[in-house]
């Protein structure tokens, strides 16, 4: 059978991620974005949900995306694929008993592409391009019958919120259904993605519950002007594409090659977050730990706990948003640059 790139990519961030103040629904659509092409693999594997098209390999699973190559009898086949896993996506919602995660409140682009080398790997990108431009990637939500739930919710203040959930001590707050899954998300995945990346290294960590937690009973000596601030801290990767393009020059080797810088980026990913943990750690145990720590959370300190002033907005393979208190901002905007200053692009085949 001939061979076809599968590719999918999270898009609208803005509107499915970003689109809140509240830090456990940013990090539970975040987390849900980190989790959909690790889900979109196991589905392709999975021989008795795809009839006429058999697996092949993974290019890449990063953080937005992923691209697979399958084999498929004709384009018809390949894009019954397509179309199983655009519905998988947009059918599945959050569920606490299998752990799946709430793609259904994401948006994605799935497209294939015929051929097995980088020139059908950009046609499946373009695609994906075209797609999110061309098409609505998202599924309306459930026409309301009744006025009273048809108002928008108190977070997203966009979309019809019939539910009520208790939020930090707010009870019964009007919520859509979106917040709602990924609210309750993110609240289970809050440890989760550190001890993923960094294994041992975030044992007995706990990460603040809201914005505010981040910022609460600051260092004695601090000016207003950054006792009551959250710094933000951003960093893009500079021509990430174009050097991962550059590892996929050999027509043989090209997606081998492709995946392997993707392979690079995960390994120094994970050595990251160890050192972000590890300046967290460390600054808890000096003179001014309260500078690190999130207080006052008493019932975390008596379970053997350190509760941090941080958190993981977004990670994706060249993006990543962090918050903390506006008093570590310049110490953290230094360490990460130091912790990611020796980042090259591997060699392969001795070729830079």
């Amino acid at each position: 059978m001939p061979n076809y790139i599968l590719r999918m990519e999270g898009i609208d961030f803005d509107a499915t991620i970003s689109d809140t103040h509240n830090l456990s629904a940013y990090r539970g659509g975040s987390r849900a974005l980190l989790a959909a092409a690790r889900a979109v693999g196991k589905l392709l594997q999975d021989a008795r949900r795809n009839a006429g098209v058999k697996y092949g390999s993974e290019i890449l699973a990063a953080a937005s995306l992923g691209a697979w190559v399958i084999e498929a009898a004709n384009d018809a086949a390949a894009d019954a694929a397509r179309t199983a896993v655009e519905a998988y996506l947009r059918d599945t919602g959050y569920d606490p008993k299998s752990g799946d995660a709430p793609f259904a409140h994401l948006s994605f682009a799935v497209d294939v592409a015929a051929g097995d080398d980088l020139k059908a790997l950009k046609q499946a990108e373009a695609n994906n391009h075209a797609r999110q431009l061309c098409h609505a990637n998202w599924a309306l939500p459930a026409f309301a019958t009744q006025a009273d739930n048809s108002r928008p919710g108190t977070h997203d203040r966009v979309r019809p919120s019939p539910k009520r959930l208790g939020l930090q001590g707010k009870e019964g707050e009007r919520v859509s259904a979106s917040f709602k899954a990924r609210f309750k998300y993110g609240k289970e995945e809050k440890n989760r993605f550190y001890e993923t990346m960094a294994g041992d290294k975030a044992n007995n960590l706990h990460f603040a519950e809201s914005f505010e937690d981040i910022i609460k009973d600051a260092p004695n000596g601090l000016p207003p002007s950054v006792s009551g601030k959250i710094a933000v801290f951003y960093a893009d990767g500079n021509s990430f594409g174009k050097i991962r393009d550059a590892h996929g020059t050999d027509a043989k080797s090209a997606l081998a090659e492709y995946g392997a810088f993707s392979a690079y980026v995960l390994k120094e990913s994970k050595f990251l977050v160890g050192k972000i943990l590890d300046w967290l750690r460390t600054g808890v145990s000096e003179e001014n730990w309260e500078a690190y720590a999130c207080f006052p959370d008493r019932k975390r300190i008596l379970q053997g706990k350190l509760p941090l002033r941080f958190e993981t907005l977004l990670w994706g393979g060249d993006e990543l948003t962090f918050v903390m208190p506006a008093w570590l901002g310049i110490e953290f905007a230094q360490q990460f640059c130091e912790w990611t200053k020796t980042w090259k692009a591997p060699k392969i085949d001795d070729r830079p």
